[in-house]
């Protein structure tokens, strides 16, 4: 360091200088100290050229006067290869973190957890999305589209991963879990693996391919898992396509679980509410049937729906038998109205899992 010089700021503010992320103060004082600063100006330099600075230092026996002035910036400003590393790694990650800065706080369209630190917001209902979008939706729309963009010409797996997460933030999760089981498959990697995940949980619930997507999901989630078991983001997704599946119990359990490595933010919150809702219902279930009968009997608009996003299992399985055989019984004892409301219920039922969880 040149005698009088500024203290050389830590790897990461180089290497948000290079992403071009700093403002303000803490960019003028990085640019300050980078023009006194020969050394930490030829790091960032080389940075900005990264692969062959990679391709030198992977190479030693290659003549090169490259490890002679690194190994100098090293002594001189305390600041070796992981500076490079670190700025390298920040130039990849900078495509993800564009899509989270753009991301909107008022709401989401997608109900599964992305990887990357996307920020907790509210689930918009799909059915009510505006048709033309909100400036935050635009915003996220045009980040998007300069990733996908990028990556054209990035064959990294970093910028391939973040392509693939834009297209599903934006609404082509199947053009999303296509991109993302390829780069499973060429790269395991727990979050490439648990956005599969969400990618085939949001391709299910939009597609008349329900369960088999789901199924895909699970698979896709279990995997994150057995590479890095308390990935939250993983975890959030398996309750998630257990609970949509109607897997009851199963997701009890799941929820629980992650629960036990996220409980105190936004989305631990949200994963509380699951489980509130998924509390034993064998007394509740029957109580608000009879209800919704009492309902059918004076409103031949009633058709029971409601019950089907808080008793999903249930009203398949009433459905499928109770009802189906109440409706049989009523046919051959000849009561018409009574069968009627009874084969609309189940009607009512069957449409409303189509609807609501791609069944």
């Amino acid at each position: 360091m040149a005698r009088g010089s500024s203290p050389c700021p830590e790897p990461e503010v180089l290497a948000a200088f290079v992403a071009g992320t700093l403002s303000g103060a803490e960019l003028e004082m990085t640019a300050e100290h980078l023009r006194e600063h020969p050394d930490c100006r030829r790091i960032v330099a080389e940075a900005v050229r990264y692969e062959p600075l990679s391709q030198a230092l992977l190479e030693p026996k290659r003549p090169s006067r490259l490890p002679i002035w690194f190994a100098a910036a090293a002594a001189l400003a305390g600041i070796g290869y992981v500076s490079v590393s670190a700025i390298r790694s920040s130039r990849a990650n900078a495509p993800m973190r564009a899509l989270v800065a753009a991301t909107p706080a008022d709401g989401r369209y997608i109900e599964p957890r992305v990887s990357g630190g996307f920020p907790w917001a509210p689930l918009r209902s799909s059915d009510r999305a505006p048709e033309v979008p909100v400036p935050s939706q635009m915003k996220l729309v045009g980040a998007a589209g300069k990733v996908i963009e990028q990556a054209a010409d990035d064959p990294s797996t970093p910028a391939r991963h973040a392509a693939a997460v834009a297209r599903l933030l934006t609404g082509s999760a199947g053009d999303a879990a296509a991109q993302l089981s390829g780069l499973a498959k060429s790269a395991p990697d727990a979050r490439i693996w648990s956005d599969l995940a969400a990618a085939r949980y949001t391709e299910a619930i939009q597609t008349e391919e329900g369960k088999p997507k789901l199924a895909q999901a699970l698979a896709a989630a279990d995997a994150a898992l057995r590479i890095a078991p308390d990935f939250p983001e993983a975890l959030f997704n398996r309750a998630l396509i257990l609970e949509r599946l109607g897997l009851r119990d199963q997701a009890r359990i799941a929820w629980r679980r992650y629960l036990d490595v996220d409980s105190k933010s936004a989305w631990g919150h949200e994963a509380e509410k699951h489980l509130r809702g998924l509390e034993p219902v064998t007394e509740l279930f029957p109580r608000e049937l009879d209800r919704v009968y009492a309902a059918l009997k004076s409103d031949t608009s009633a058709d029971g729906r409601g019950l089907v996003e808080r008793f999903p299992q249930e009203c398949r399985l009433w459905g499928e038998s109770e009802i189906l055989k109440r409706w049989a019984e009523a046919e051959i004892a000849g009561d018409s109205r009574q069968a009627d409301l009874h084969l609309r219920l189940a009607r009512g039922f069957g449409q409303e899992l189509v609807r609501r969880r791609g069944e």
